[in-house]
């Protein structure tokens, strides 16, 4: 009911349980597209009321950031080769975390978008280039977006049954699959030396470092990260761009320091 989200909602909101606006977001944006599927799949016919909840804004969250001096930083191209080396020379191998970081570097999507990923949402385009269809984002525009798929990650996602990323077993009050698999992403990164302000999000943002690099018009940019766009012309009444028109930009994301090593 209304009454118990929202009694969950003030639970979360609590000073006293000290948690960082961003991720009281996030739990909110995960649950409201939770019910977004499920109505639009018609499992359910409840409300949404997670779009009746208060929203917090990326002003509040960067200025909670500021406070803390977790303000997020993109890996540099260094970065992403020291990362890869470290993942690859483990005694323990660990085959979906390195293959969730691969996806992530090239796809730029979120954590819990990759991981929730599967093979049913592969598709081909006439021409025959793969691409994925998020079926899940935190936000309405990033649900069922299209990602051109890059030449490099074919090789491990295509032909796969099943969900794209292992993440090991799922056990969390939020069923949230990324939960486990990106502690331990957390952990090696922190192994490494890296600090508060570079995480796995950070590989996001590398991402968009590229396509910008890349001369990525704004607009497609957006289609592909699953932004929204603010204006009234693009942002109300523009649909996604066809995703041949994405590609040649994908195409142009490279990494030359991670791309020795492959």
């Amino acid at each position: 009911t209304l009454r118990k989200v929202e009694s969950w909602w003030d639970k979360l909101n609590d000073p006293a349980k000290s948690k960082a606006p961003s991720t009281i977001r996030k739990y909110r944006s995960h649950c409201r597209a939770y019910m977004n599927w499920l109505i639009r799949k018609g499992y359910t016919s409840i409300p949404n009321y997670f779009d009746q909840l208060e929203q917090i804004s990326k002003k509040d969250i960067a200025k909670d950031q500021r406070k803390r001096g977790t303000a997020r930083k993109p890996f540099s191209d260094n970065d992403l080769a020291t990362i890869w080396q470290n993942l690859t020379l483990r005694k323990n191998q660990d085959t979906g975390l390195n293959e969730l970081f691969l996806i992530a570097v090239y796809t730029g999507c979120r954590i819990e978008e990759i991981c929730n990923l599967t093979s049913n949402d592969l598709r081909q385009t006439a021409s025959g280039r793969f691409y994925i269809d998020v079926p899940i984002s935190k936000t309405e525009k990033g649900t069922n977006r299209s990602v051109p798929l890059h030449s490099v990650l074919e090789k491990i996602v295509v032909g796969r049954a099943g969900y794209l990323v292992d993440v090991g077993k799922v056990n969390n009050r939020y069923g949230e699959r990324s939960s486990a698999i990106g502690k331990k992403f957390g952990r090696l990164k922190d192994s490494i030396g890296f600090g508060k302000d570079k995480v796995f999000h950070s590989i996001r943002k590398s991402f968009t470092d590229k396509l910008k690099q890349a001369g990525t018009p704004e607009l497609f940019a957006a289609d592909i990260l699953g932004h929204e766009i603010k204006t009234m012309s693009y942002g109300v009444y523009a649909s996604a761009a066809p995703v041949e028109t994405l590609i040649p930009y994908i195409d142009n994301v490279s990494y030359p320091e991670l791309e020795k090593l492959l």
